[in-house]
């Protein structure tokens, strides 16, 4: 420990030099010895030369370092005679010979983690709930079919009449039908698909499924709208800090979806709570309370929705784990949708991901979008777990080739995922290491325009934020090795398409 170092391998030794302070020193050598039963993952900002140091005297199996994504060292390392792991070690950058490594704003960050072969892990089923007593006997405790609903503000004395509860699926089948036929193309950042009138691709095209409430017999009116008037709202100072969906009131929602004001006007007619004493403009301002019909309407044609957009990303079924509660958070993940489609003219994967998540596990999947390991980067939603389910996108799945038509939906797997101990828990992906060689790959490595370098794929899970993680996916070829985000890889073949790359 400390500046006194024990001779390193050259490639190490002509490193730049950063070291720890001792606590934070043993935190990290305990860390490694913790993991040391499997593979092993660390990335680094700068070299850290006393932890590198240690590493390399005390780690027994595969020693695999890399700066700014090329191999450095490569070496097996024979200390005992125990079972062989590999430790991977992604420096992003090292300090030119004009840097001042010794300044206090010089810091370097790092993080420590697991690596597995198999992302997804199978284990025991371990959910925890509460009961609804409003549930029979003969219903499901925790999930139900789609458009079964448990809408939040149904009481004894508070419900709507079969020609109310009509009214709101057939607006809501409306809205639903001018969603799926939004052209869209795929947008730059973030991950989203950007509305386009010039665009010839539907958002029907991507998804997985067509929701079954577009088939019922509720009107002969198959006409859609559009529902972006191509003007962006005016962003808050502090939204290109967090670019998570901005909450939008009902007021809001009704002025852009003129069929959720008619059904709750509908339900107003009848409603004696008291809210016809103002306009229906100044009620609505107002927070929906318990009780007045209108709120119950809202809720319901809210639910419509949420359970189409579910079922279009791929949800067989609703998740009522946390009873009404869990309605309430499918309504507000609907609102985040709405809104982002009409203000913004977008639909970003982190609010149809979270929408669809929502619907599946009954939790909430409300967690702000946390920064990576260096805090610059924000990235995309990959997986959900809760208990022993995983909730995780179509296209994160790298074995075969990536086919982008009804790729815009999610699947669930059964198990969580290796290295997160959260009972609930959001992924993101590790932002993508870019290195400095910009250079095209020469032809003695490229024969026949076909790269055939063996390539090696782990993925590496790391802490993020209370039950927020980031999964990292490193790369690893003969003379290289990468940090990538699974995110990038199916963003790149979206906008191959959009750029003429690739077939219909």
């Amino acid at each position: 420990m400390g500046e006194g170092v024990s001779p390193l391998p050259a490639a190490l030794e002509a490193l730049s030099k950063h070291f720890l302070n001792e606590s934070i020193f043993a935190d990290a050598v305990s860390a490694i010895q913790r993991f040391s039963d499997q593979d092993v993952l660390i990335l680094m900002k700068y070299p850290i030369i006393d932890l590198l140091d240690w590493i390399y005297h005390h780690w027994t199996g595969r020693l695999l370092v890399s700066v700014a994504n090329s191999v450095i060292l490569d070496e097996h390392l024979e200390h005992d005679t125990q079972a062989h792991h590999c430790l991977r070690i992604l420096i992003e950058t090292d300090c030119t010979s004009d840097t001042d490594c010794n300044h206090r704003s010089h810091a370097g960050h790092f993080e420590i983690g697991r690596s597995s072969d198999d992302t997804f892990n199978v284990t025991t089923p371990s959910y925890k709930g509460e009961t609804d007593p409003r549930i029979t006997g003969n219903e499901g405790v925790y999930r139900s079919k789609l458009y079964s609903f448990r809408n939040p503000f149904t009481e004894l004395d508070c419900s709507l009449s079969i020609k109310e509860e009509n009214a709101a699926r057939r607006n809501a089948q409306e809205i639903c039908r001018s969603i799926l036929a939004l052209p869209v193309r795929p947008g730059t950042y973030p991950l989203s698909l950007d509305i386009d009138k010039s665009s010839a691709r539907k958002f029907q095209w991507w998804l997985k499924k067509t929701p079954t409430v577009l088939q019922l017999n509720l009107s002969e009116n198959t006409t859609t709208r559009p529902l972006y008037t191509g003007v962006p709202q005016q962003e808050d100072e502090d939204m290109e800090e967090d670019f998570d969906t901005t909450d939008y009131g009902s007021d809001q929602l009704v002025e852009w979806y003129p069929e959720i004001g008619s059904v709750m006007k509908l339900a107003r007619e009848r409603c004696e709570c008291g809210c016809k004493k103002e306009n229906f403009e100044e009620t609505i301002r107002n927070p929906l309370d318990g009780g007045c019909l209108m709120a119950l309407m809202f809720a319901e044609i809210m639910l419509v929705l949420g359970h189409a957009m579910a079922e279009a990303a791929g949800a067989s079924d609703i998740s009522h784990l946390h009873g009404v509660q869990s309605s309430t958070h499918l309504i507000e993940a609907v609102g985040a949708l709405l809104g982002q489609i009409a203000s913004e003219g977008q639909i970003r994967w982190n609010t149809w991901f979270k929408l669809a998540a929502c619907a599946i596990t009954g939790l909430p999947c409300n967690e702000k979008e946390v920064m990576d390991y260096a805090g610059t980067t924000f990235s995309e939603y990959l997986c959900c777990v809760a208990g022993s389910m995983t909730v995780a996108p179509l296209w994160f799945d790298f074995d075969s080739e990536i086919q982008l038509e009804s790729s815009w939906g999610v699947r669930v797997l059964s198990g969580s995922v290796n290295g997160v101990e959260a009972e609930h828990a959001l992924i993101q992906g590790q932002a993508t290491m870019y290195g400095r060689d910009k250079t095209m790959p020469t032809p003695a490595t490229v024969e026949d325009g076909v790269d055939s370098a063996e390539v090696e794929v782990k993925c590496g899970i790391f802490p993020a934020d209370g039950s927020t993680y980031r999964l990292m996916m490193v790369v690893t070829t003969n003379n290289a090795m990468s940090a990538l985000n699974p995110t990038d890889v199916y963003h790149a073949a979206m906008l191959a398409r959009v750029n003429g790359r690739m077939s219909p």
